[in-house]
């Protein structure tokens, strides 16, 4: 499993090739040695977004805690 940090690093390193115009997925991974399934994979995500940041929406669903469940349950149930 690849860490954060080296996420991160793989981010800058294929952002910086992008920019220098260096668009192709072979060069930059004989410049980098990041896997070319990573750099197809944020290619394709820099041309659709323009950017490499994180897509918000695909985590975990929020769980309520009890607080929570009872201002949901008592906003809720005087509406019906």
């Amino acid at each position: 499993m690849t860490s954060s940090g080296d996420l991160k690093n793989h981010h800058i390193s294929i952002l910086h090739h992008w920019n220098k115009d260096i668009r192709s997925a072979p060069a930059i991974h004989r410049e980098t040695n990041i896997p070319l399934r990573t750099i197809y994979y944020n290619i394709n995500k820099l041309k659709q977004t323009n950017s490499l940041k994180h897509r918000d929406g695909n985590s975990r669903q929020h769980v309520l805690n009890g607080i929570e469940k009872k201002s949901y349950w008592s906003i809720y149930s005087t509406e019906q």
